[in-house]
This record gives structure tokens, sequence and C-alpha cells, in this order.
């Protein structure tokens, strides 16, 4: 599934900038999702033009390479209290063998008392605050 434009646009500015295929391009009406060949390149190097658009796929083994790891788990514990949750780690590599790994946040739902209806609805949130985290 392509990002959300929110997601896209803060990916950006947090330095994503690989290549793809889709772009928010912007137009007079706002901005569009597009699909372009390869020959644009870069997009996200113009300042104004477009931001890349990627599967969430593409955007989240970019954010593990950041350190990043996302955990999606289905919970089914009740017939109210379910779906699906989100919960990120942060790992960092220090004298090149010895890793921390920080529990950032419990797995969270879509508010307190359930989780999202899709996996895809969730890693996007989840993908969001992964985010938000990049200095």
């Amino acid at each position: 599934m392509i990002i959300k434009y929110n997601t896209a646009r803060l990916a950006k500015e947090k330095g994503f900038d690989v290549p793809t295929l889709g772009y928010y391009i912007k137009s007079y009406t706002g901005w569009n999702l597009l699909f372009e060949d390869k020959k644009l390149g870069k997009y996200n190097l113009n300042e104004c033009m477009g931001i890349s658009a990627p599967e969430q796929c593409i955007l989240q083994e970019w954010l593990f390479n950041q350190g990043f790891f996302i955990d999606i788990k289905y919970i089914s514990q009740n017939e109210v209290q379910k779906g699906f949750y989100y919960s990120i780690y942060y790992t960092i590599i220090f004298d090149n063998e010895h890793i921390l790994i920080y529990w950032l946040n419990k797995f969270n739902g879509k508010d307190l008392f359930s989780g999202f209806d899709t996996y895809e609805d969730c890693l996007e949130i989840a993908l969001q605050w992964a985010l938000f985290k990049i200095s």
C-alpha cells in the first residue's frame, strides 16, 4: 500500500530520499498522487516539485536501517478489544557487537479499547510515530 501524503511529507522532512515510481506532485488543486517513469529521478531532491510516495514496506525498511523496528500483532482478548496493535523498538549498536534495544512504546491501537481494523492502517500510524522520533 502506498503511504499517505502526510506520512510522505514527514518522511521527506526526516531525510527519506529513495526513488519511487509514485510521487505526490503539487498542482493547483493540492497534492496529487501520480505514477511517473524513472527518468524523473530523485524527486525529493527538488524542493517543492514532489515527494516520494513509497509503499509502506519500503519506508518500514528505511526506518529499520535508521534503527527503528516496528512490530505489529493481531490481538483478540474479547469481542470488544481486538484488532491490530503496534509497538516500536529502537536499537543502538556499540562496540560493533553489543546491541541496546529500547522499547519506545507499548502496544498501541486506535484508542484505549480497540485495535486498528487493518494491518495497513496500523502500519501507517506506526510509520508516522517512528518518523516523529527521528531527530
